[in-house]
């Protein structure tokens, strides 16, 4: 619930801007990280005498995948609450997210995710893998103790060995991939560490797979993550190949969709690679950013009184 946010000249030039500002305002908004924002959020409310709402990217002191020792995130908790007290509502961007912090915040909680940049204008969209002869699946993204690759590349190396079928996964990342494998260690896959690409590039590279990868934690930890980058990967239309916990938010939204699947053994990746696979372009656009900005003005006209 402490970063280092409080002590730079941002926060001093955002608090002095208030603090000389009598401006009238329908709502305040603030969104976590940093703790900065939703600090200046709080004495903004205060005030302005006006509704107050944060909208949490990560969850505070509750977020899974934080470390917790005992004193220290008991200590944590109460800072939150006491941080976030003057909130009147908040934004979450996963259903655990948001099921989360209604109960620990006591307080209404709306789910607006991060969604798609546009609509998809396809009328049906065949994600089926086209030529299981040769396959070639990207990742685009970080790599850490938390989004680890070995599981899913043990999984696909297993399956090369058996069959006459050649499997490429690229690594569109800023660095890291042979702090997590050894350069010799899946013998049957070629893997290409390809480091950073610009959105140019790793759009061409995303038209050139047939499947595109999710890493998340393993643990139950993370199942609240449902980041942009699923969207991004929706929005390409190609399958997405998942390795994570089956609990994990991701892993309902792309049932939901039809857009890919868990890939946990041998026989899942059996059978994601022979599915056909058609996505549901209805519900997928109901994650369009265009449509959860409709839910956003409606969850925020619910504080503003005229």
């Amino acid at each position: 619930s402490l970063d280092r946010s409080l002590t730079t000249s941002w926060f001093r030039a955002a608090l002095t801007w208030i603090e000389a500002d009598d401006g009238d305002f329908d709502i305040i908004i603030s969104s976590f990280g940093p703790i900065g924002s939703v600090v200046l959020g709080g004495y903004a409310k205060a005030k302005y005498k006006t509704p107050y709402v944060i909208d949490l990217r990560d969850l505070i002191s509750i977020q899974g995948q934080k470390r917790k020792v005992f004193l220290v995130n008991t200590f944590d908790k109460l800072l939150d609450k006491f941080l976030t007290r003057r909130a009147d509502g908040f934004i979450a961007v996963s259903p655990t997210c948001e099921k989360k912090a209604a109960g620990f915040y006591n307080v209404g909680v709306a789910l607006i995710c991060n969604g798609l940049a546009s609509k998809i204008s396809d009328v049906k969209v065949d994600l089926s893998i086209q030529n299981t002869e040769n396959i070639n699946i990207l990742y685009a993204g970080t790599l850490g103790v938390n989004r680890n690759p070995v599981a899913v590349l043990t999984v696909l190396d297993k399956y090369a060995s058996t069959r006459n079928t050649s499997i490429t996964i690229k690594f569109a990342t800023s660095g890291g991939l042979y702090d997590f494998i050894a350069k010799d260690q899946f013998n049957n896959l070629k893997i290409l560490d390809m480091g950073y690409l610009s959105s140019e590039d790793l759009s061409f590279e995303m038209d050139h797979s047939d499947a595109l990868l999710v890493l998340e934690g393993h643990s139950y930890h993370g199942n609240e993550n449902l980041t942009g980058k699923i969207f991004e990967y929706l929005r390409a239309k190609k399958p997405i190949m998942l390795s994570c916990h089956k609990g994990s938010d991701i892993v309902h939204l792309l049932k939901e969709l039809n857009a890919g699947s868990l890939i946990e053994d041998e026989s899942d990746l059996i059978e994601f690679l022979g599915e056909r696979r058609f996505l549901d372009v209805k519900k997928c656009n109901g994650y369009s950013r265009e449509n959860q900005y409709r839910l956003l003005k409606e969850y925020l006209k619910t504080f503003i009184t005229k």
